[in-house]
Formats: structure tokens, C-alpha cells, sequence
């Protein structure tokens, strides 16, 4: 018969009922007047929720929600896991009436199955250590797999304050994972890359240049992951999961079926062993042939993750992308990896830019394989779905 009250950041609070309709329309009306006065996202932390100074960190069990007509009444117990994603959900469609013309951008601490459809996710408050570096691919890889295609960890660490050599790993590691996102605790040392000096700053450009180039290859993992829920980073055991020798892989991912990436996630090493599934790979920066072997030894010097494509792939690229917001318009550059029979295949979805996608005007799916003509290599774009227009992009072959 009262508010539950509890203590957080601001101090006492009040937390929404989030299971009632009418709650969401009225949080999503204040979310909407807030956005109109400029706002290009919003992050929804604390939301398990999350309440200090008590045994259980959040609200308690016995907490009435009211429920509408699809969700009964019930206590906090039941809705504890659902909480976090009925306020992303809400938060969503506040920023779709402020702008009906945009792409939401909603990033949530908590959530259930299916927050996919309404928030991208971090891994909460992680520390600054070597340690917390290398689970952050296990964490981002459990998300996926449960259906959580947009997420990733705090770069530079959230708390406690890394050395050079360790914060340029994370941003290593982070610039290839779904959501790459610099984060940290206020009373932290300073972590924007040139804190570190001029060297540290060199190598997160770099990190972050090649994510930019392979922006285009990321986009179209997305755009499978919206469509058909696909995850974006997924197991290496994925690559061939009858292959008992990826099954305890933690320590490296793919980027969709054509990419792996194999970070350094140990302090002074500048080579790494990865282990490969089958098929055969290239490395994506360098001019060494294919790689058949069971296992490569490959080096990782400062400011280049080990990053290989698979034999048979085609990789689409934006080289010299400043900017996410000018990909529809960038130069394309299609990087051919063609197996042992000299084959590739690959796909490249494009868009009009920022805004809905419904109409089909506005986007396009391309399907890209190689031929071969007399001795030449020829690589055939085909539209397989969508009517947007466009050139075709320039290829390069490996």
C-alpha cells in the first residue's frame, strides 16, 4: 500500500511500476519531451534495479507490481529479471516519438530475453586488470548466444587504473567486439587514450581505424542479426562444431563465420598461438599465403590484433572511414580470400543511412562470389534483396 523507496546514486528513490502499460506511456512521454532538446541516446544504468545499503543490492521480493493486460499481477520476485528490460523498452519508444526518423540508440545495464529488440548491453562494472581483459570475451560471447547480439565491456577497464601496455589491449580487444565503448569510474585515473601519451594514442587510432574499415563487414552481421538472429561475435567452436579442439576456445571469437580475431590478453607478448578450424585462413593485414595448419603462430605487435579471414571469404572494407555516420556514401573495397579451388563467397548489406528501413528504396543485400574466366578472377554482385542504388565497390584479391 506504499511507494518502495531505496537509496541510489541521486539518493532516495522511487522506482517505477515498468509492468504497467501506463507507466511505460508516461515514462516514455517524459523520455520524449527530454529528446526533443537534443539527445541522440540513452543509457539505462542501475536498472536490475538496483538499490544500496540493503542485503540483496536490489528491491524486495515482496514488492507488488499491478501488471496490465498482458502481464499479471505479481511480486517483485517474478519481475525482478524483467524489470530492466520493460524500462528499455519504454525508453525506446520515447526516443522513437522524438524522433520518428531515427534509429533509437538505448543502452541497458539489465535485461531478459528478447532486450535485444529494444537495447544494446554492456558487462557492468569491470576492473582494469589483465584478468577482467580476457573475460571480457567470454562475457560478450555468453550474451550472444543468448540472444544478446549488441553488446561489450567498459574499455580501459571501469575501475582502477591500467598501465599503457594494458588499457591499448583492451581497446585491442574492444574495437572488434559488437559494442566499443571507452568507460570509467570517476574516481579512476584519466583514460582517454592520449593520457597514456603519444604511443598509446597511436596504437587506439589504429585499433579504431580498422574497426571503422571493417565497418561494412560489422554493418552486415548486423543487419543478419535484426533479421534473422545471428549473432555478431560467436564461439570459435561455431566455425566447425564438430571439431572437439574449439570447445574450450575463451580466449578468442568470430566475427560471423569469416572473421576470426585473436587478441593479446596477457602482459608482454607480442605474438600469440591461435588455433584454427578447418578450412584454411589468411591473415587479414599481411602477405602471408594460406594457412592450413591446425594451429599459427602469428605476431601481434602494438596497435594490430591478430585478425584472419577465412579461405573461400569475401570481406567487405571502407578504407580510410572517418566517421560511421559516412558509411553509405564511403568507397568500398572488397577483400578476396578464395579457398584452395580458388572460390569465394561473401555478402555486403547496404543502407540509405540513419532512419527506418521499411522501405526496401532504402537498403539493399548484395550476394558476392568469384569466378574465374581464362586466368583471371572475377567477382559477380548480385542483388539478392533490397532496391537501393548504388555503385558497385572496387576488390582486391589475396
Amino acid at each position: 500500500g506504499h511507494p518502495v523507496r531505496g537509496r541510489v546514486w541521486p539518493g532516495m528513490c522511487h522506482f517505477p511500476d515498468f509492468t504497467r502499460a501506463e507507466t511505460r506511456d508516461w515514462w516514455a512521454g517524459l523520455v520524449e519531451r527530454f529528446a526533443r532538446r537534443g539527445l541522440d541516446g540513452i543509457w539505462n544504468d542501475m536498472n536490475e534495479p538496483s538499490v544500496f545499503r540493503v542485503p540483496t543490492k536490489t528491491l524486495p521480493e515482496d514488492a507488488l507490481h499491478a501488471g496490465d493486460e498482458a502481464l499479471p499481477p505479481a511480486t517483485h520476485a517474478r519481475y525482478h529479471n524483467l524489470y530492466g528490460q520493460l524500462m528499455a523498452r519504454a525508453t525506446r519508444e520515447g526516443l522513437q516519438r522524438a524522433h520518428p526518423d531515427r534509429r533509437p540508440f538505448v543502452l541497458t545495464r539489465a535485461g531478459h530475453l528478447g532486450t535485444a529488440r529494444y537495447a544494446a548491453t554492456w558487462t557492468g562494472d569491470n576492473q582494469a586488470t589483465w584478468e577482467d581483459l580476457r573475460l571480457a570475451i567470454p562475457m560478450v560471447l555468453s550474451l550472444s548466444v543468448c540472444g544478446q547480439p549488441f553488446s561489450g565491456p567498459d574499455l580501459g577497464g571501469f575501475d582502477g587504473d591500467p598501465d599503457p601496455e594494458l588499457f591499448a589491449r583492451w581497446y585491442e580487444l574492444g574495437a572488434l567486439l559488437p559494442l566499443a565503448r571507452g568507460h570509467s569510474h570517476r574516481d579512476a585515473v584519466r583514460k582517454e587514450p592520449w593520457s597514456f601519451g603519444p604511443q598509446v594514442e597511436e596504437r587506439v587510432r589504429r585499433a579504431l581505424e580498422l574497426r571503422m574499415r571493417l565497418l561494412p563487414a560489422l554493418y552486415t552481421l548486423f543487419e543478419a542479426a535484426a533479421t534473422a538472429g545471428q549473432a555478431v561475435a560467436q564461439p570459435v567452436l561455431f566455425a566447425d562444431p564438430s571439431d572437439p579442439r574449439l570447445r574450450t576456445i575463451d580466449d578468442a571469437f568470430l566475427l560471423g563465420r569469416d572473421l576470426l580475431v585473436a587478441p593479446v590478453v596477457e602482459p608482454g607478448v607480442d605474438r600469440r598461438t591461435v588455433v584454427l578450424p578447418r578450412g584454411g585462413w589468411y591473415v587479414l593485414d599481411g602477405d602471408d599465403p594460406l594457412v592450413e595448419a591446425p594451429q599459427v603462430e602469428i605476431e601481434a605487435p602494438a596497435g594490430r590484433p591478430p585478425v584472419l579471414a577465412r579461405a573461400g571469404s569475401i570481406v567487405p572494407t571502407a578504407p580510410g572511414l572517418a566517421r560511421a555516420a559516412d558509411l553509405p556514401t564511403a568507397p568500398l573495397e572488397l577483400l578476396v580470400f578464395p579457398d584452395a579451388t580458388g572460390q569465394a563467397t561473401g555478402l555486403l548489406y547496404q543502407d540509405a543511412g540513419d532512419g527506418p528501413t521499411e522501405d526496401p528504396d532504402r537498403w539493399r543485400l548484395l550476394e558476392l562470389r568469384t569466378t574465374r574466366r581464362g586466368d583471371r578472377m572475377v567477382v559477380e554482385v548480385e542483388r539478392r534483396m533490397g532496391q537501393l542504388d548504388g555503385p558497385a565497390p572496387a576488390v582486391r584479391a589475396r
